[in-house]
């Protein structure tokens, strides 16, 4: 749906300010206003939007360095200066409008590149983490095993011993007399 465009007239009315203070305020803080194909200005909700804003300001008090400040930072303003810019033909923007719109243009792409080589980084850290998990756990059950096989054997060995020391006894026990097993000699 397109916005409805008023004539400077018309939207200096619903303003209540006058169509040379709305041009001056133009100039003083560097608006892009669109034009139609014959150089008229032409308004749409965005610019009486930032046209309010700036009014709104001025009934405060608010002097022309203040107001360019708080435009700098405003939302309202920068969504409007863009839609502006995306509407003037290419063949009639001034150099400084051309360059505004080719800085941002780059800019729209740094920060989108800047955006995929994140995804890129953080995707390559996952895997580096998943791959070296997966290998500290491989590690980790590989000397489990050991360890378990280790003790395992251990424990054989102890047995061994054990049971060859019964059996020793036993033997012992088997070679003495009667007489020698009561007295202990």
């Amino acid at each position: 749906m397109e916005d409805k465009k008023l004539t400077i007239k018309d939207a200096a009315k619903i303003l209540g300010i006058k169509e040379p203070t709305m041009r001056k305020y133009e100039q003083d803080f560097n608006l892009k206003i669109p034009r139609n194909e014959v150089g008229h200005r032409y308004f749409t909700d965005k610019e009486i939007a930032l046209f309010k804003q700036i009014k709104a300001l001025k009934d405060k008090g608010a002097n022309t360095n203040v107001i360019k400040n708080i435009l700098e930072r405003s939302v309202t303003a920068e969504e409007q200066k863009e839609t502006a810019l995306e509407l003037v033909t290419i063949d009639k923007l001034t150099g400084a409008e051309l360059k505004e719109l080719m800085l941002k243009q780059i800019s729209d792409i740094m920060i989108e590149r800047e955006r995929l080589l994140h995804e890129k980084y953080e995707e390559k850290i996952e895997s580096i983490k998943y791959d070296f998990e997966k290998s500290v756990a491989l590690e980790f059950e590989k000397q489990k095993e050991d360890i378990c096989n280790h003790v395992v054997q251990q424990v054989k060995t102890e047995n061994q011993k054990l049971m060859d020391y019964v059996t020793n006894v036993r033997e012992d026990e088997k070679k003495k007399s009667f007489w020698s097993k009561i007295f202990g000699k």
